[in-house]
């Protein structure tokens, strides 16, 4: 089961610009990223699937058209 959040992305740059993962702010909470799991992109978006510090896996997807993060937990 997920739901969506409403949260923050906290990223650093690199090769493709200031987008990849490293805390999920939530809850008044900062979540820092234990690994990327998985990257890929689709038509616009770039998306990944993070293991945060605590063991719970969440899933965010960049827009890169408005800069919008998406924000869903899997528990």
């Amino acid at each position: 089961m997920h739901r969506a959040l409403a949260s923050y992305v906290e990223c650093r740059a690199e090769y493709s610009g200031c987008d990849t993962p490293v805390a999920v702010h939530w809850e008044g909470q900062v979540l820092p990223v234990k690994s990327i799991l998985r990257e890929w992109r689709t038509p616009g978006e770039k998306h990944y699937l993070l293991l945060v510090e605590d063991g719970r896996r969440w899933q965010v997807s960049l827009d890169e058209l408005n800069g919008q993060w998406q924000v869903t937990i899997y528990s």
